[in-house]
């Protein structure tokens, strides 16, 4: 993976320069997640796609940050790093909130937004909050089970567990007190370019009418609402959301 330095702390990103036409994807995941949390979404092929690792998450280093506004800073300067333009920013959860920040500063080379499994606000229950020093193992093992619609594999729940205990409870606690204070409902039309959202139809984290919400008062939204899948929709779900992306890409002259 490829790094470049940020405030003096390495980042941490794959590249995936499949082609090198515009648009740019860069992609964000969630509160304690990494860039896997997009699996093979990655591979989108009307895009050169960057997923991070962000602050303190995956192979970046400590620390991380506290707040949605000081994560969208960092992918703010991934961006003008590389001289990206023509950058659609994607998020899943609290990657979401990250983008929507960005929507709402307005950058120029801001073409759009994808956002997945997120909201415009994302409160954060008590019984995970209050457990992440105390009982951090089952906190993150309570995410796990919740990123997931019932019956799921528990070898599949397993996996999202063990990447959520990879990061510290301080990093963790940081990320989910970052989204539980997020809320830019009043704020929405004035995120002025094309958005996407895409939304499991069994997310449990973030229930489907938060994600209809946040469509509904976004100027220039699409929502596409994916079956059988849950929070996690980019890994369930990877062709579903790849052929979604690749649609709106198309359709909203993204790609040039």
């Amino acid at each position: 993976m490829p790094t470049l330095s940020i405030d003096e702390q390495r980042l941490y990103y794959t590249d995936n320069r499949v082609r090198q036409e515009s648009p740019s994807l860069v992609l964000l995941h969630g509160a304690g997640g990494t860039h896997l949390s997009w699996g093979e979404v990655r591979l989108v092929k009307f895009a050169a796609a960057y997923a991070l690792d962000l602050p303190g998450h995956g192979r970046s280093p400590l620390p991380g940050r506290a707040s949605i506004e000081a994560y969208a800073d960092v992918v703010m300067a991934f961006v003008t790093q590389l001289g990206l333009t023509n950058v659609v920013v994607g998020g899943i959860s609290m990657g979401g909130a990250i983008a929507q920040v960005i929507g709402l500063r307005q950058p120029d080379w801001l073409s759009g937004l994808v956002l997945v499994g997120t909201a415009a606000n994302l409160p954060v229950a008590e019984a995970i909050m209050g457990r992440i020093f105390s009982e951090f193992q089952a906190a993150m093992r309570l995410v796990a089970k919740l990123e997931w619609p019932k019956g799921t594999d528990e070898r599949i729940v397993e996996r999202s567990y063990q990447e959520l205990a990879s990061h510290t409870p301080q990093v963790v606690y940081d990320d989910f007190a970052a989204c539980h204070l997020f809320d830019v409902r009043p704020q929405l039309a004035q995120i002025q370019v094309p958005s996407l959202v895409i939304a499991g139809d069994h997310d449990r984290l973030t229930p489907l009418p938060q994600l209809e919400f946040l469509a509904q008062n976004l100027p220039q939204a699409r929502l596409v609402v994916v079956a059988e899948a849950g929070h996690m929709v980019a890994l369930a779900r990877p062709q579903a959301v790849i052929e979604a992306i690749e649609q709106w890409l198309a359709e909203s002259g993204l790609i040039k």
